[in-house]
């Protein structure tokens, strides 16, 4: 009787796991061409290679179509534990020592993870559906890696996840905040519904969210709303801050006019950080030669060396209406550091050639 209610029992256990393996076994991998979606994904090359549309992975991946999406999410939200991101490097070099296959398997799930962003990229609106899941990671401050790349998933999926973005710049966590701030530049001008919120973000409290808002700002010279918050913040916020907003407008070209008085300024400015990057970027604008050369002219006489380095880079910019200053750059030609030397002996060198070649045959 015994023997017969064990039996029954153990049948009872078998029947339990079959309909647990039929009802929640995973869906098949898809596969093209004989190789499964992870192998294909995991052989995507960089995005920024011009070969990533064209190669023959991008091309299995679109084959297999949105039947990839719910995979990639999967493999997208993969997040390493602390111990194993304390032990890789170490047992890495274990790896490399004794089997080079063994260190690509140990990799697998890192490169899964960036072959899913390549592969949403790849699809780009047409993976639309994804936009919910993909937010709710973006906005899920536990997941440190992963909710960052879900952010800049999302950049990819064409204007509806704008909305989504957006709403992520006003979060309550500042590194969710930052997520989306960092990548908003991505959309270019599709993110202009977002203008007014990123010239907020310009006060944040956050680095990250100050230098992703900066940076997005860049896509509209022409809004009249922009370049009086970048002079703000200039004026106004924290030293990286302000950083962040004087490298923004050295790419404003000759929108970036009306507040060259106010980059001028930071050439005096007594944070030595603040008037480098000035001196850097006004000789990125190549504005105005009659105001500028004159003061960066000016910094190469500061006790400091890294104003004078700015000062430097920003004349060479001007090339030979620079040539002003050649007298001033002559003097810095005995600097005890090599580097400052290279870098006057190439400034000299795109204004007046023929200055350097009497200075150093002497």
């Amino acid at each position: 009787m015994q023997k017969r209610r064990f039996i029954l029992i153990l049948i009872g256990v078998v029947v339990l796991a079959g309909v647990i393996v039929l009802v929640f076994r995973p869906e098949p991998e898809p596969e093209y061409g004989g190789k499964k979606l992870s192998e294909w994904v995991v052989e995507l090359p960089a995005m920024d290679d011009n070969r990533h549309r064209e190669s023959e992975a991008a091309q299995a991946v679109l084959r297999i179509g949105t039947n990839a999406i719910p995979f990639l999410l999967e493999w997208l939200c993969w997040e390493p534990s602390a111990l194993r991101i304390k032990l890789q490097a170490p047992v890495d070099k274990i790896f490399t020592k004794l089997s080079p296959a063994s260190l690509k398997r140990s990799h697998r799930p890192y490169d899964r993870r960036w072959g899913a962003a390549r592969s949403f990229r790849l699809f780009g609106p047409v993976a639309s559906g994804a936009i919910p899941e993909l937010n709710r990671r973006m906005i899920d401050p536990k997941r440190r890696q992963s909710g960052q790349i879900a952010a800049a998933c999302l950049t990819n999926l064409g204007t509806n996840a704008v909305p989504p973005l957006m709403s992520a710049l006003t979060n309550e966590n500042a590194e969710v905040r930052g997520r989306a701030a960092v990548n908003m530049e991505y959309l270019g001008t599709n993110a202009a519904p977002a203008v007014p919120l990123l010239i907020e973000c310009l006060q944040d409290t956050d680095q990250m969210v100050v230098w992703g808002a900066s940076k997005a700002l860049i896509h509209f010279k022409h809004d009249t709303r922009v370049l009086p918050a970048l002079a703000d913040c200039v004026r106004n916020s924290r030293q990286t801050y302000r950083g962040y907003a004087i490298i923004a407008l050295g790419r404003f070209g000759r929108e970036a006019l009306p507040v060259l008085p106010v980059l001028l300024d930071c050439l005096k400015d007594p944070n030595v950080v603040i008037a480098h990057m000035a001196g850097i970027e006004l000789g990125n604008l190549h504005l105005e030669a009659s105001l500028v050369v004159p003061a960066l002219a000016q910094n190469l006489q500061h006790s400091n060396a890294q104003v004078r380095l700015g000062a430097t880079i920003g004349l060479e910019q001007y090339g030979e209406e620079a040539r002003s200053a050649v007298p001033a750059l002559l003097k810095l030609l005995n600097d005890p550091d090599w580097n400052a030397r290279q870098t006057v002996k190439n400034a000299i060198l795109k204004i007046d050639p023929q200055v350097l070649e009497k200075a150093t045959a002497q």
